[in-house]
């Protein structure tokens, strides 16, 4: 059998990164740019868009859980780059203790 290029042994660096990274990546950054935006939008707004805000809020909250979730899933695989699976793991940890924090901060 012919081996190609693409085999593990034949790559350059052996190391690629997965889907899950790049979605728990991906899921990091855009929670963290639409949490800017729902701040600007609150800012512009006096703070009388709470309804909104909230729906918003609270679909961040589900996104940081599935992105934290497909980084510690990528965390198990044995390949792959581990500076992007730690990184995805930080930015939906963050926003997610600082999402948690003001959902506590409100209720008290």
């Amino acid at each position: 059998m012919r081996k190609s290029f693409l085999d593990e042994k034949y790559r350059p660096t052996g190391e690629s990164i997965s889907k899950e990274s790049k979605i728990s990546v991906a899921c990091g950054i855009i929670s963290i740019l639409v949490y800017g935006v729902l701040i600007m939008i609150s800012y512009k707004m006096k703070g009388n868009a709470g309804n909104y805000l909230g729906f918003f809020g609270w679909v961040l909250i589900f996104m940081s859980i599935v992105g934290g979730y497909y980084a510690i899933e990528t965390l198990n695989q044995p390949n792959g780059r581990v500076d992007v699976k730690v990184l995805g793991l930080i930015l939906n940890g963050v926003m997610l203790i600082v999402l948690l924090a003001m959902l506590i901060g409100g209720i008290a």
